[in-house]
């Protein structure tokens, strides 16, 4: 990748709960699992994902790309899913 970088071009990635940290974010396996429930491929990202995700805003492929906020979250965010409501919701 010879991505020549911009200094003006920004990105982030914006993960949702990736496998591994599921279980540190998400101790409780009820929890857990209703939180997979509001994602609409119904499984957290792999590191794997996040990675060519990221790898893929460094490339000369994103060029024209600036100033994004790169959600990976399986749909989540498009599906209006509030988390954060339902861990409350199941306490």
């Amino acid at each position: 990748m010879g991505a020549t970088q911009d200094p003006h071009q920004r990105h982030r990635p914006g993960t949702g709960a990736h496998r591994r940290a599921s279980a540190r974010l998400f101790p409780d396996p009820a929890i857990e699992e209703g939180i997979r429930r509001t994602i609409p491929l119904r499984r957290f990202a792999t590191l794997e994902e996040v990675a060519n995700a990221a790898a893929y805003l460094l490339s000369d492929y994103a060029a024209y790309v600036t100033g994004e906020a790169f959600v990976i979250d399986g749909g989540q965010w498009l599906s209006g899913a509030d988390y954060w409501g339902r861990i409350k919701q199941m306490k």
